[in-house]
């Protein structure tokens, strides 16, 4: 499963990358059940991703002022977290009720990565990010 970053539009490379990744480090047998975030959308639920920054005109200006003064967790900003990580729940629930014995690879760039470290602490009743267990990242390859 991958949240995409802020802006980014649901198939982005890096979404790809990631899955691509993933795959070539399990086994030939393991099966893989692919999600992105607010491709799709489940419970009514769909990741929007927001822009930030000023690449992208005077709404992701003010989606980067709202973030910066909520802490990232009020206005429009705050708004797409909280729907990614809603979204992100409904998935991880519907799978594990499908597939008891399913694992799960969750990656995030950007604000898709507030999205999984949130939904993280959530699921795990963690308070902090030290207190969600380390996940050991695959690395890049360029």
């Amino acid at each position: 499963m991958f949240a995409r970053g802020s802006g980014q539009d649901p198939g982005d490379p890096e979404a790809n990358n990631f899955q691509l990744e993933i795959k070539e480090r399990l086994t030939p047998t393991a099966t893989i059940h692919q999600y992105e975030l607010g491709d799709g959308g489940i419970d009514g639920y769909s990741y929007p991703a927001v822009p930030v920054g000023m690449d992208k005109g005077l709404e992701s200006l003010w989606n980067t002022v709202g973030a910066g003064i909520t802490g990232g967790g009020g206005s429009t900003y705050g708004d797409s977290v909280t729907e990614g990580v809603d979204e992100l729940n409904a998935y991880l629930g519907k799978r594990a009720a499908a597939c008891p014995d399913a694992l799960f690879v969750l990656g995030g760039c950007s604000q898709g990565a507030q999205v999984v470290g949130e939904a993280g602490r959530q699921r795990l009743g963690a308070s902090s990010h030290r207190q969600v267990p380390r996940l050991t990242a695959i690395p890049q390859l360029r």
